[in-house]
């Protein structure tokens, strides 16, 4: 493995001790042709909407075998 080459962002999951709550951590989703130039111009003419997705979590009341969200942040 070389130092610049990162494995992709994976989606973390999370249960507090007692496995009452549980928390889901969604990473930023960074388009793969982000960085081109060609997107780059496309988006400033404004015929692309920026696509980046910022990472957000999802924490959850878990009860018998429901699970409630109780916390959304973006």
């Amino acid at each position: 493995m070389f130092a610049d080459l990162w494995k992709p962002a994976e989606i973390f999951v999370t249960y507090s001790e007692n496995k009452e709550y549980m928390l889901i951590v969604y990473p930023k989703v960074i388009p793969d042709n982000f960085h081109s130039y060609r997107y780059q111009r496309l988006l400033k003419k404004g015929v692309l909407k920026d696509s980046i997705q910022p990472c957000h979590a999802i924490l959850y009341h878990i009860r018998n075998t429901d699970t409630i969200p109780i916390w959304n942040i973006s």
